[in-house]
């Protein structure tokens, strides 16, 4: 079983760490996986071992609040985290407001109490603003740990009990700005979620008893009739039963153009009505929409982790107990207590903790935004490494409708009845090629029967007939072994294939065309859209093997395909890709989701994951180098040079440093898709 949870009162990525450690002691947890950065759980475990309330209790144990998540609750997370941003920001201007007069104490040399006026200034700020940070570390202590709330419980209180009063609460202050700038730059960076979340209306006017009522969403039920006006959002998952518009369906697909809509036709949820108005009855509701399905993948998504996480999660792990093993060497070596509180105070394992998180956040969301669901941090990190593109050419680079070009009767039948023995035989086929024989009266079909790879064929008014591939690319009817006529079938190339294939290869990929054609037909399109790398005749079956062939040859593959009769080839590459059709999509194929059916979009997203994972990197050298350079200057290492920190500058440094990471991973929500 698995559980989703909201988790609050985590105040670094330390505290997710420690409560990952807690579960995973408990019996029946198989894995844990803590969210700093989304404030988000999900735990796997053995339902006859550990309950749901088990889970909750041992993270309530800890000292923090957790709760079971989900979709329709976003909105309590979103009021949530503002409400902790301005909290965080009123403790700061009462601490400030405390700490300034310290500042004139402490220059000034004759000045009547200056210790007592001092301490009690000091005493609300290291007591009562500074207790979140001794529930934290008190909460670490508790299970063996130490997190950056032990840092600065140790740091302040030192200097606390030592009569540093301008020490400890500046330490504090400037420890609750950063949190602050931190938990701000936090929320800008969930921004795409809300953004999702706020696309359909909480209410619908729906015909009741010859009635219109506004109910909310929630009391809609299937087979309600919604009536919609010009310009609204659309609320829910439908299909029209009276009137036509154009919907915009941008917000959900990222497809600028409006689709017609008449009666029979799907609409969905978060789609905006263009100048028409209808009446819809509905056809889903809650988490079956199309909407409510997206936002969960991509809340899903920026609440998984990247392999590259595991390193910094190892660092963190012996950070604290590192530190604190580094000031009490550098007071015995200097004793000088300021150098040993500033050493304690500037390392910051939070800064390590956010930088892989808050990059999946932004650049998963900005996908979305795009059109394009990436399926969680493995993906972005797998996407962004790939060596060879393979592309299946069916409904992939070419548009999946094919036409009939030219039809040839060879044994003195006529081009009107060949049409139709080979209509009525692809009326009962499901291959694409089928929609191209299309008649409106097909005959009777008996004995039907689709041989994979290798046509089709059945029985008419007693006579035998088959339509198969030709060594020529052209498809011949048979009736029995005697060629009755030969079908010309052209699939036209999406307009945008060649122009994608061009990018790929600007990329130095390898891009192979994968396609059950014969090599002749395969060759002629791999030609115009410049692939030389032809994968042809190749049964439905054999796809996988192909994909296996060239990841023994050391390559790194992605294979895009429809998302439902590519699934094994999808499953087998090191990442599949699903070509959407608009909010047909099967997204649950594949580990990305391309909505607008566009091979341009292909490249977006393996831009969008070298840039996301380039980020990551960025993030990770910037804590780690900042570390490196930080603690051995405020060690005193480079006093003799003037060069030295006092501690509560190293305090603001070791918060803003948080602040730094992620920002640069804010970055990423200016990444434009035509940045080539």
């Amino acid at each position: 079983m698995r559980i989703k949870l909201d988790i609050s009162g985590m105040h670094c990525a330390s505290c997710a760490l420690l409560i990952q450690k807690k579960l995973t002691r408990l019996e029946g947890v198989k894995t844990a996986v803590i969210n700093f950065a989304t404030q988000t759980g999900v735990v796997d475990y053995d339902q006859d071992l550990i309950k749901n309330q088990d889970i909750i209790t041992g993270i309530e144990k800890l000292g923090y609040k957790a709760k079971s998540a989900s979709t329709e609750n976003f909105q309590d997370r979103e009021l949530e985290s503002q409400k902790e941003i301005k909290h965080l920001f009123r403790q700061f201007l009462f601490s400030i407001s405390l700490s300034i007069p310290l500042i004139f104490l402490m220059m000034s040399t004759d000045f009547p109490y200056k210790m007592p006026i001092s301490f009690f200034l000091a005493l609300p700020v290291q007591f009562i603003i500074g207790y979140g940070f001794f529930q934290g570390a008190w909460s670490a202590l508790r299970v063996g740990s130490a997190n950056m709330d032990s840092l600065v419980t140790i740091g302040t209180l030192t200097a606390f009990l030592f009569g540093y009063f301008e020490v400890s609460a500046f330490l504090i202050t400037f420890v609750l700005l950063g949190k602050y700038l931190e938990k701000k730059a936090l929320f800008q960076a969930s921004q795409s979620l809300s953004e999702l979340h706020n696309l359909s209306p909480k209410t619908a006017r729906v015909k009741r008893f010859d009635n219109i009522l506004n109910i909310p969403l929630s009391e809609i039920s299937i087979g309600d009739i919604v009536l919609v006006r010009p310009g609204e959002a659309i609320p829910i998952d439908g299909r029209i039963k009276e009137g036509e518009s154009s919907v915009n369906q941008a917000l959900l697909t990222g497809e600028s153009l409006p689709v017609d809509k008449k009666s029979g036709d799907e609409v969905f949820g978060g789609t905006i009505n263009g100048n028409g108005s209808f009446e819809f009855i509905v056809e889903k509701i809650g988490s079956d929409t199309v909407l409510s399905k997206i936002i969960k993948l991509v809340e899903d998504a920026t609440g998984s982790r990247a392999p590259i996480q595991d390193l910094a999660d190892r660092i963190s792990a012996y950070f604290v107990p590192a530190v604190l093993t580094i000031a009490v060497i550098t007071f015995l070596f200097t004793h000088s207590l300021f150098f040993a509180i500033s050493v304690i105070v500037i390392a910051c394992p939070c800064a390590l903790g956010l930088a892989t998180p808050t990059a999946l956040m932004v650049g998963i969301g900005r996908g979305a935004s795009l059109g394009i669901l990436i399926k969680g941090g493995e993906a972005l990190e797998k996407s962004s490494q790939i060596t060879s593109v393979v592309l299946d050419k069916t409904g992939t680079v070419t548009t999946g409708k094919p036409e009939i070009t030219d039809v040839v009767p060879t044994s003195g039948f006529s081009r009107e009845q060949i049409l139709k023995i080979a209509g009525s035989l692809e009326s009962l086929s499901e291959h694409p090629l089928a929609s191209a024989f299309h008649i409106d009266k097909p005959l009777p079909v008996k004995n039907f029967v689709a041989h994979s790879g290798h046509g089709i064929s059945g029985t008419i008014s007693g006579k035998k007939y088959s339509l198969t591939s030709t060594k020529t690319a052209r498809i011949a009817l048979y009736q029995g072994n005697t060629q009755l006529g030969l079908f010309a079938v052209a699939d036209s190339i999406k307009p945008t294939s060649k122009q994608a294939i061009g990018l790929l290869h600007k990329m130095h990929l390898k891009v192979y065309l994968l396609s059950g054609d014969n090599r002749q037909t395969a060759q002629n399109i791999g030609q115009s859209l410049g692939i030389t790398n032809i994968l042809a005749e190749v049964l439905p079956e054999g796809k996988s093997a192909e994909i296996k062939k060239l990841q023994t040859q050391g390559e790194k593959v992605m294979m895009v395909g429809d998302g439902i009769n590519d699934a094994p080839a999808l499953a087998v590459a090191d990442i599949g890709v699903a070509m959407g059709s608009g909010t047909g999509v099967a997204i649950e194929t594949g580990n990305i989701v391309l909505l607008k059916n566009d091979l341009l979009d292909l490249v977006t997203a393996i831009r969008l994951s070298k840039a996301t994972f380039n980020k990551i990197k960025q993030n990770l050298f910037f804590a780690m180098i900042y570390n490196i350079l930080g603690i051995p200057i405020a060690a005193g290492l480079f006093s003799s040079y003037g060069l030295t920190l006092r501690p509560e500058l190293a305090g603001l440094a070791m918060a803003l440093s948080s602040v730094s990471v992620v920002t640069n991973s804010l970055l990423l929500k200016g990444f434009k898709p035509n940045n080539i």
